[in-house]
């Protein structure tokens, strides 16, 4: 690959979350290989940023929104010319479209999508539902091409804009390395993750959001727990925490469910834990579920679009039960802490979640 390449990338890091991780770990891959890449910060407020290769050229944008900071990019594109622009989220995608028709230049456009976009939208109103759609049916189609974190957000975007298969790809995302399943041997100051602590322990990573269904994972933990007493670690933090707790009480949980907060790198409290639960309404790819398998703990999900189910290969590598039902889940949890899946079969389903193996896949649908 010749250094001449050179990537622009256009994302907000303006969290914890997974597309920041994600897109940290793609864009050192890729400078690894000897690709320039200049990274278009809209915000910056996340720790994922601590992670960046010093080879990767942060350039800051004065405008902190996807919606203002056209002029900026457009200015960018001018000026510099990269080989491509590689762009996450819908509202950045949409500013990229219009920066690159201001700026006056042909460079190639790739857009990641990270969600499922009608699972997303289920609950909005018709109209928001319709403008979204129509916002996608006439611009995505300008775009080089558009990639989906999963075949089922993949088919999803086809299907919402219309574009073909040779325009839309789904590339996973990349999620294991080796400093990851390292650090999962790390010691962990909780006194349910120590060794010698005699009950079972169930976590679960993400925000505190509806869309993440916690209150339903604390109805089947109360279930869980009145047939194997156990516990259940909550690590994250959000909209809905206290919500979460008032339901915590009312189940009268309080000495069997942490809510843990945020964990930066939580890949060691995966590990120690007996049984990693997913209980989302929805899911792009689900990196947590990805993690939990790549450090050998055993794991239950919901059947949610679009992720989980190619992870598990709809079932066959470990359980997955309908969104919503916590009986189910109550029941797939109890099962699995009897009998789990081996750690090297969970290893080999996310074999190729590397960030080798996105990147290359990135590079061969750019052409680059």
């Amino acid at each position: 690959m010749q250094a001449t390449k050179k990537i622009a990338v256009l994302v907000s890091f303006s969290g914890q979350g997974g597309v920041e991780r994600s897109f940290a770990l793609l864009m050192n891959e890729l400078v690894a290989r000897g690709i320039a890449v200049d990274l278009l910060l809209i915000k910056r407020k996340s720790p994922h940023l601590n992670a960046l290769s010093p080879d990767i050229r942060q350039i800051p944008l004065i405008n902190q929104h996807a919606l203002t900071c056209v002029g900026e990019v457009a200015a960018y594109l001018a000026r510099e010319q990269p080989s491509a622009l590689l762009v996450a989220k819908h509202r950045a995608i949409l500013a990229s479209i219009k920066a690159k028709k201001r700026a006056k230049v042909d460079t190639p456009l790739y857009g990641v999508i990270g969600i499922n976009v009608s699972q997303s939208l289920e609950n909005r109103s018709a109209v928001q539902r319709w403008q979204w759609y129509w916002l996608m049916r006439r611009h995505y189609p300008k775009l080089t091409g558009l990639i989906g974190v999963s075949e089922g957000v993949a088919a999803d975007l086809k299907s919402i804009t219309g574009m073909t298969d040779d325009q839309v790809t789904a590339i996973k995302n990349p999620v294991t390395t080796d400093a990851m399943l390292q650090e999962a041997s790390y010691p962990v100051d909780h006194r349910w993750l120590a060794d010698d602590f005699d009950e079972p322990v169930l976590i679960t990573v993400g925000r505190l959001t509806k869309n993440k269904d916690h209150g339903m994972l604390l109805r089947a933990f109360g279930r869980i727990n009145a047939e194997r007493p156990s516990r259940l670690l909550i690590l994250g933090e959000g909209p809905e925490r206290s919500q979460l707790e008032s339901q915590i009480t009312a189940l009268q949980l309080q000495d069997r469910v942490e809510l843990a907060g945020f964990v930066d790198r939580p890949w060691a409290w995966m590990a120690k834990a007996d049984l990693f639960v997913l209980s989302s309404f929805a899911e792009g790819s689900g990196n947590v579920l990805t993690e939990a398998m790549a450090v050998g703990t055993a794991v239950v999900s919901t059947d949610c679009p679009s992720g989980p189910s190619e992870m598990l290969d709809g079932g066959k590598v470990a359980p997955l039960v309908p969104v919503g039902d916590d009986k189910a889940l109550a029941e797939a949890c109890l099962s699995v802490l009897s009998s789990a899946a081996a750690p090297e079969v969970l290893a080999r389903a996310v074999a190729p979640f590397t960030a080798a193996a996105s990147a290359e896949n990135y590079l061969k649908f750019m052409r680059l």
